[in-house]
């Protein structure tokens, strides 16, 4: 196998002057034409396939191409005479253009490369070299016949197991292969052990010397012959009674082996029995369940809203009461109330305060000392619309408040309704500080809406963050409520 290197094609060596007038090339891209002629029809120019694809106007008159093949030029082309293009380098071929690309890929002379070791030449020195010099060239080894590439054939000698070589002992020429057999079985020279070493005899050497040697101990050789027939036989004897000390230790094995298979077979057949038992009445026990969460679960619902409204109701019919009475002491001390801050404009009249929601009452007792221990204090729980509360109140303030101002904050705890009620918890808590003389309480207002955060309004993972404010009312105001 070669490359070929040398193809020119577009450039011939014409034997006789070109006629004039007869277009031989592209004007274009100069390639020679007579392979893939064509010719504009508007203008009659000539130019290759190639170039009649990607141009719209003629080269030489730019008007509009529209191009077909030209055969007759092709025929014309094809019928010049020329040379070989390595004319200059020895080739003797004359003929015509359109043989010229069949003979330059048969060309002597033609520059071609070796396809193993990539040498570039001629083609019959190439040849030569291919099948004489070229170390990667393919050849047969002399001794196994398989194929290796000329440069691994040395390697390949000190593995061949045809090659031959000299026996280490008597020096014959064997093939590396029969190397083993030779010296176990044929070599005169090796140092053996009797044949009837397995017998008892002691003698070693040269296996040439063998034939001798049982031929002058042949009374020998049977007399240890007999003994190990004698040994055999005791031999024998002893495996018998082992054989039969076996059969019965299997027999026995058996019999315990067919005795548990039948317990075993007892006892699975027990375990199914109360398999069957348990699903029975695992069948019976949810059959129960679900009729008793068709008939209690409802009842239980409605005792559970009959008990809400219940509470609700009293809760609201103790607030109006207290709230009432509260209304009639302003009323009859004839105090006004002002208003303080922009979070207090909700709470401007009668109507508001009797509709407000169930109130809890807390009384923190010993503030002082608590607000000097910097202590939290918590107060009882407390359910609201089901929801249970709690108020966590920082004496000494907590956060921006820390130092200056009460901070109280709302907590939410798990409860007893918390599967009835929606969550997350979206509603307000309102927070009042009484007054020492009856005058307005100060106010606040927690509101629990769409984005307060979860961690603040649910339960689900125990009671939730505080919600509240850190500077509820300054200590300097403190006066006039405790």
């Amino acid at each position: 196998m070669a490359t070929k290197l040398d193809d020119n094609l577009d450039d011939p060596l014409y034997i006789y002057p070109v006629p004039k007038g007869l277009v031989t090339n592209c004007p274009v891209c100069f390639v020679s034409l007579y392979q893939n002629p064509f010719v504009n029809g508007e203008c009659g120019h000539h130019l290759c396939g190639s170039c009649s694809k990607r141009l719209k106007f003629c080269p030489e008159c730019r008007v509009s191409l529209k191009t077909h093949p030209d055969k007759s030029l092709q025929r014309v082309l094809k019928s010049l005479s020329v040379y070989c293009n390595k004319k200059n380098e020895g080739c003797e071929w004359e003929g015509e253009l359109g043989d010229l690309q069949h003979h330059q890929e048969n060309c002597v002379r033609a520059v071609i490369r070796c396809a193993t070791c990539d040498l570039e030449g001629p083609r019959d020195f190439i040849s030569i070299h291919q099948s004489e010099e070229c170390i990667f060239r393919i050849v047969s080894c002399k001794y196994c016949h398989h194929h290796y590439s000329w440069s691994d054939l040395n390697s390949h000698y000190d593995l061949c197991s045809e090659y031959v070589i000299q026996c280490s002992e008597c020096y014959a020429s064997i093939t590396r292969g029969y190397e083993k057999t030779h010296k176990n079985e044929v070599c005169p020279l090796a140092y053996v052990k009797c044949v009837a070493s397995q017998y008892g005899c002691q003698w070693e050497g040269y296996r040439r010397a063998m034939d001798d040697h049982v031929k002058n101990n042949l009374a020998v050789h049977f007399h240890l012959c007999l003994q190990q027939g004698s040994k055999n036989e005791e031999a024998l004897a002893s495996c018998k009674d082992v054989i039969k000390q076996l059969e019965s230790e299997v027999k026995k094995k058996n019999q315990e082996i067919t005795s548990l298979h039948q317990k075993l077979e007892s006892e699975v057949k027990k375990r199914n029995q109360e398999i069957t038992l348990l699903r029975q009445k695992v069948s019976t026990l949810e059959q129960n369940n679900q009729c008793l969460l068709k008939t209690q679960i409802p009842s239980m619902e409605n005792e559970m809203r009959r008990k809400m409204a219940i509470w609700q109701d009293a809760a609201e019919n103790d607030l109006r009461k207290e709230l009432t009475e509260y209304i009639d002491e302003c009323l009859e001390s004839g105090e006004e109330t002002d208003n303080e801050d922009d979070e207090d404009d909700d709470y401007d009249s009668d109507s508001d305060i009797v509709k407000q929601k169930p109130t809890f009452f807390y009384e923190l007792y010993h503030f002082v000392k608590s607000k000097n221990k910097d202590k939290d204090v918590l107060s009882p729980s407390f359910y609201a619309n089901g929801y249970h509360m709690r108020l966590r109140v920082h004496p000494n303030g907590y956060g921006r408040g820390e130092g200056s101002h009460l901070s109280v904050y709302v907590c939410l705890l798990q409860g007893n309704f918390d599967r009835t009620i929606p969550w997350p918890f979206r509603g307000e808590v309102i927070i009042e500080l009484l007054h020492n003389d009856n005058g307005r309480p100060h106010r606040r207002i927690v509101k629990y809406e769409y984005d307060t955060p979860i961690d603040f309004s649910t339960v689900e993972n125990g009671p939730s963050k505080g919600n509240g404010f850190p500077k509820f009312i300054a200590h300097s105001s403190l006066h006039n409520y405790l």
